[in-house]
């Protein structure tokens, strides 16, 4: 680990100490947080969420449930997934263990138990001549050391990835020695490096075996499952309800559906509202052959290109799948509500239900919108059926809006928090030779939720090179079918905790640190706004607050911020907790857990079965005590955590793969923070957040010519370049020192233009790089009113022509308390709000 070739060189810090921890880091629970949602989001978050979280689910109303990791696992400076970014200053040396600056320190003493799993890695160039059966191989996660494999097929190992696993470490040795497993193609093939992401990540990708598929019912090609008479007599039969699904365009496993009614009692409205979850567990038996080959995949595995199921195609896309006019067993809970939103009965049961239409957001949203039917595509149409189905089923969307809204209010009253994510997915060019292009060489150049389930399907065309990167839309009705998700969540978690306080599997998300909000609170503070982080409910009021109408990415920057701040939401047994650590702070929820996607989520299967031995009266549960619910719970978070990392990376190489076949791509980005060499920018388009460097690593300015070109054409018509620059930390600014001898400035949320690069690796999956290319021209900077950042003369002049008016009124818009409107009537200003006291110690603090 102390090898002085250059792939040794990049590998991260951690290596000095590998012989003990090796392998200790595959299942570290590492705070997450993405700008891609595993959807998600969280996530496992984001990401994985706490946000976010997860694979990708049913759209969540927090990114607290599908965040993205907070550290890249190969090393990338810039990605689409990541929140987290390597130090842009030099490290100390890993000796001093110091607590100089407060932080606690310890070292590591012994390893109880060694983490021994297969890795990916690829034979050093240097051992290309070696002809002895001994090479050294270069694991593909940069955390583990070199590692010494003898083999006798070493002249085929060469240019391929190979699954290595560790033997020992000799205490004289420098490198571990290991021993060749299985190969797994030639390196740059698209397949190949999907294949290695899978294995790194622990996703399992074997088949379904013939004695796990034997467990479900036969369905003949060409043939319709039928449900059985006597299980349909066991069920309350919905079937002349009208129930719809609303899901991503081309989603197959669909597993949820709504319904909505509204009647009068005695003159008085109410809704009942039903949420329909596909009833897998009618089919998975307890301890069967698939139940435990389910439990060990933990979730389905949703990458860029194709997705890893934790049940068979027959169950996910057939059996359990809530199709348009197919009647399905379901797993129902409805509500009665009054006018008021108040919730005056819930029932719980087994049910079987015939959808009437498969809608996507896209055809959901239009209807709502009013969109007449001869307006909707060709294929619209035909799913809807025609003018009359259009209006009913518009009524009803309504409806669900409607109520959604008013449920929405109430949870963000409470606390809950709309955090931020930028998911992408990508379009892929026709499967062929399938080769990466050209990833080792340089040429000409020195990225909570369910969406990804049709663009990634395990049966769709795999080994394509994406031909676009396309963002998500965030439409409404996205929000409305996550309100009755968490909604249903919600409520089956009191159901079981109520039966079960001992072994109920939940989900809880800690409260973040203080100290992690402090990215987040310095940003906001450079345009002038203070972010309250005591509570969930001060956080949510002060990003609401934080919004610059000339800077439509400000609000979202910082909520991406406040998602990288989260901790990371788990499941866990409830007799291991106290019932105040059981909150959800994402949520605000006192009670949650995951019931909604059990074609997907094993801890969804769990959910259902306790929900069903509830209503059974089965106490206590057979099926789950407190000591199995425990090592499940651990498992079940090991194997998100897993799957957040390989979409992660999935998305990261397919950027890699989009950004190596246009070499010139630029794309303009915001500045979100400064560092003493650089700054770090989020790009938009992409979802990309990473490092611009200044200067290289010998010193030397790496910025253009005419990168200020759009700032100095109203100064002078010859060319002006940069001679140096210094970072203002006390007004965030980078300030650059001009040939002319003038200088211009650089601020948070300044527009910058970005060449998007991708780095050289032969090993990893290379690195995507973020460049200075032009400074964009300077927009306006209106400020919060009554609110200054800069206390120059003229700002000062201009608060001074405004203070009286100003301070009649809450210069915040909200209501003042009694003894706030006392102060003010007496003094013209308050102790709580903004007044000439507070904007003193501003100036005083600046000028300190």
């Amino acid at each position: 680990h102390r090898s002085t070739s250059s792939a040794n060189a990049s590998s991260s810090r951690t290596n000095a100490n590998s012989r003990t921890n090796a392998n200790s880091h595959a299942n570290a629970d590492s705070r997450t947080h993405t700008s891609f949602s595993a959807a998600s989001g969280s996530a496992s978050s984001s990401s994985l969420a706490a946000s976010s979280p997860l694979p990708p689910s049913a759209p969540t109303a927090s990114a607290t449930e599908s965040s993205p990791p907070a550290s890249t696992r190969h090393g990338n400076s810039a990605s689409a997934a990541s929140t987290a970014f390597e130090p842009m200053e030099q490290d100390p040396p890993e000796q001093e263990l110091s607590n100089a600056s407060g932080r606690v320190t310890a070292r590591v003493v012994a390893i109880l138990q060694r983490n021994w799993r297969a890795f990916v890695a690829t034979v050093r160039e240097a051992d290309r001549s070696q002809s002895s059966g001994r090479v050294v191989c270069v694991p593909m996660d940069c955390r583990l050391p070199l590692v010494r494999v003898f083999s006798s097929q070493c002249s085929q190992l060469m240019g391929q990835r190979v699954v290595v696993r560790f033997d020992h470490w000799d205490e004289s040795s420098r490198h571990p020695s290991g021993h060749y497993v299985r190969l797994l193609g030639s390196v740059n093939e698209v397949d190949t490096e999907v294949a290695a992401i899978l294995v790194e990540h622990q996703i399992a990708t074997l088949p379904f075996s013939s004695g796990m598929l034997d467990t479900l019912p036969s369905v003949p090609s060409g043939e319709r499952w039928q449900p059985d008479p006597a299980e349909v007599s066991r069920r309350r039969d919905l079937r002349s309800q009208r129930i719809f699904s609303i899901d991503p365009l081309g989603c197959q496993d669909i597993d949820d559906a709504l319904s909505i009614r509204q009647y009068t009692v005695k003159g008085e409205i109410r809704y009942e509202v039903g949420v329909h979850i596909a009833d897998v567990t009618h089919f998975v038996k307890h301890d069967s052959l698939l139940d435990l080959e389910a439990r060990s995949r933990g979730t389905t595995v949703y990458l860029a290109d194709r997705r890893e199921d934790m049940l068979p195609a027959l169950l996910s896309e057939t059996l359990c799948s809530l199709r348009e006019k197919e009647p399905r067993y379901a797993v129902s809970v409805m509500w009665t509500l009054d006018e008021a939103m108040r919730v005056l009965d819930t029932w719980f049961g087994r049910t079987v239900i015939c959808s009437c239409h498969e809608l996507h957001y896209g055809l959901a949203q239009a209807l709502f919108d009013g969109t007449p039917f001869q307006q909707l595509s060709a294929q619209d149409r035909a799913r809807v059926g025609d003018a009359a189905e259009a209006r009913q089923l518009r009524e009803e969307i309504t409806l669900l809006v409607q109520v959604a809204r008013r449920l929405r209010a109430q949870h963000l009253e409470k606390g809950a928090l709309e955090l931020a994510s930028t998911e992408i997915r990508f379009e892929l060019h026709e499967p062929g030779p399938a080769v990466v292009p050209d990833l080792a060489s340089n040429g000409s150049s020195k990225q909570q939720s369910k969406g990804r389930r049709a663009a990634s399907s395990k049966d769709s065309a795999t080994g394509g090179t994406p031909s676009k990167v396309i963002a998500k839309q965030e439409l409404e009705i996205m929000r409305v079918v996550a309100e009755y998700m968490i909604m249903a969540n919600q409520a089956v978690a009191e159901q079981i905790y109520k039966h079960y306080p001992e072994c109920s599997l939940l989900r809880r998300h800690p409260a973040p640190r203080e100290a992690d909000f402090r990215p987040l609170i310095e940003c906001a503070a450079a345009k002038g706004f203070k972010i309250e982080v005591h509570s969930n409910r001060a956080l949510a009021r002060s990003l609401d607050q934080a919004v610059l109408l000339e800077n439509p990415e400000f609000n979202h920057v910082l909520r991406t911020l406040a998602t990288r701040a989260m901790s990371e939401a788990q499941y866990f047994c409830t007799g291991d907790f106290e019932p105040d650590q059981f909150y959800h702070y994402g949520l605000a929820a006192d009670y949650y857990t995951h019931f909604t996607s059990p074609i997907r989520r094993y801890a969804d299967v769990v959910a259902h079965r306790l929900l069903i031995q509830s209503l059974e009266r089965i106490l206590p549960p057979p099926l789950f005590p407190h000591r199995v619910t425990t090592e499940l719970s651990d498992h079940i978070n090991a194997c998100n955590r897993n799957a957040k990392h390989a979409q992660y990376s999935s998305s990261e190489f397919f950027l890699t793969l989009y950004f190596r076949s246009r070499p010139n791509e630029t794309a303009e980005g915001v500045i979100y923070a400064m560092k003493k060499n650089g700054f770090l920018v989020f790009v938009p388009k992409y979802g990309l957040k990473g490092a611009v460097f200044l200067r290289d690593r010998s010193g030397q300015l790496q910025i253009p010519e005419k990168a200020f070109a759009a700032r100095l054409a109203s100064r002078t018509s010859s060319t002006v370049r940069v001679q140096d620059f210094k970072h203002d930390t006390s007004l965030q600014q980078m300030v650059f020192q001009m040939s002319d001898a003038s200088s211009c400035r650089l601020s948070l949320f300044d527009r910058i233009v970005v060449r998007i690069t991708v780095g050289d690796s032969q090993y990893r999956i290379p690195p995507i790089r973020l460049e200075l290319s032009r400074v964009c021209e300077e927009h306006s900077r209106s400020h919060r009113p009554d609110v200054l950042v800069v206390p120059t003369k003229e700002a000062i002049r201009e608060h001074q022509s405004t203070i009286g008016s100003s301070l009649v009124r809450d210069p915040f818009g909200g209501p003042l308390t009694q003894q706030e409107a006392l102060e003010m009537k007496k003094y013209g200003q308050s102790t709580t709000k903004q007044s000439l006291y507070s904007l003193f110690e501003e100036f005083s603090s600046h000028a300190l």
